[in-house]
């Protein structure tokens, strides 16, 4: 059995619709059993670019004249004018999310995106993902007011977020995923804490040591590094807008004691917390606010 769910524009019903880029159709498959097969050819390909997200199962696909194997969390793409070739395993048990689009500037903006040739591209399983191309489906399927525009915003989205996966090679799993989210939530939301790193480990299942290491590549910075940049950015915003004491301010943004709180502050920023509030009571000194708010954005960046 096959389940499939797709949605088309119509495009009479649009006297605004912009063909900059835009969606030409989009769907979902899934294979039940494996009784049913599911085959497409197009020799000459399509007018259009055409992606395909292997949810779960896989797909043997034809590259090139070459057969791939496209596995759970495997982006493939066929460019305007290649032949198609595409066969979902049955005994697999598919589930493929499917879309093609168009316009006048989407060859630039997929090639922008590293899109250069049909292939497969490796992502991995994504919540994302698959939430913005449910939602392309979603407006297609309900056709509300303005949903051409929609599924232009959520189609950019969507690839944009893919190019971003590819790039920065994330492939956790869901179930990672949010475990990842979590230690991050508290990280930012539970600053003023000074939860031992274990704790924050045992979350994802991982050892202090390996934590550590996968968390600076997610991140770039140290776990610690990671809350005291959120703390300073809370502590700069305290002391832009609030009459709080520089104890005070270093107490409520987690910080041990004063004088731990003033070397952590300049380390991050350059200044010490007083010169930081003194800099920002003064806004006919625009050079030196700026220069103080650029140095500790550089310094943010390259932690």
């Amino acid at each position: 059995m096959i389940k499939e769910r797709s949605g088309h524009p119509h495009y009479p019903d649009s006297t605004d619709f912009d063909q900059t880029l835009y969606v030409v159709s989009c769907g979902y498959s899934f294979l039940e059993d494996a009784d049913h097969h599911f085959v497409t050819r197009r020799p000459r390909g399509r007018d259009d670019y055409h992606f395909l997200y292997v949810a779960s199962g896989s797909v043997h696909v034809w590259i090139r004249g070459q057969e791939q194997i496209a596995k759970e969390g495997t982006l493939i793409y066929y460019k305007l004018g290649d032949p198609q070739q595409y066969f979902q395993d049955p005994l697999s048990r598919p589930e493929v999310y499917w879309l093609h689009f168009s316009g006048r500037k989407a060859g630039q903006f997929i090639q922008d995106l590293g899109f250069q040739e049909s292939g497969l591209f490796f992502i991995g399983k994504n919540a994302q993902v698959v939430e913005l191309w449910e939602s392309i489906l979603r407006e297609l399927q309900l056709k509300k007011l303005y949903y051409f525009k929609i599924c232009a915003g959520y189609l950019m989205q969507l690839l944009t977020c893919a190019a971003r996966l590819l790039r920065e090679g994330h492939h956790a799993s869901w179930e990672k995923e949010e475990r990842w989210s979590q230690v991050l939530a508290l990280l930012n939301n539970d600053y003023q804490s000074s939860c031992p790193v274990e704790e924050y480990a045992n979350i994802v299942g991982l050892s202090k040591y390996r934590f550590i290491k996968n968390f600076k590549t997610l991140t770039g910075r140290t776990p610690i590094e990671y809350r005291n940049r959120v703390r300073i950015q809370h502590a700069q915003m305290l002391l832009q807008d609030t009459a709080c004491s520089i104890l005070e301010i270093g107490e409520r943004t987690g910080f041990e004691s004063s004088s731990y709180f003033s070397s952590t502050f300049k380390r991050y920023t350059g200044v010490s917390p007083a010169q930081y509030r003194k800099t920002m009571a003064e806004p006919q000194n625009a050079k030196n606010e700026e220069f103080s708010r650029e140095k500790s954005f550089d310094f943010f960046q390259n932690l």
